[in-house]
């Protein structure tokens, strides 16, 4: 959903089981990158960005466990992440 992302110009990267990547976000456009100097830094691990992404679970109950840790603009990255269509980002 475009709206969600309206007026956010941000980079937020995600290391995963030591591999990083990014999303850079900016007019309501998603653009992938390596991660590098990103603003904000999403840290979990595979199996559980795939619980995530699987419905399996929800962002907001791994971050409550501390299986995913955000640091930088939280708000921020959770106004991104529930942009996405999936489930388990939204919740």
């Amino acid at each position: 959903d475009p709206d969600k992302i309206l007026g956010i110009d941000h980079h937020v990267a995600f290391l995963v089981d030591g591999d990083e990547c990014g999303l850079h976000v900016r007019n309501c456009v998603v653009v992938p990158t390596n991660g590098w100097g990103a603003t904000s830094v999403v840290r979990t691990s595979r199996d559980v960005l795939l619980a995530v992404l699987s419905g399996r679970t929800t962002w907001t109950s791994a971050v409550k466990d501390g299986s995913l840790v955000v640091t930088g603009d939280v708000a921020v990255v959770d106004r991104i992440r529930t942009a996405f269509d999936v489930d388990g980002l939204r919740g």
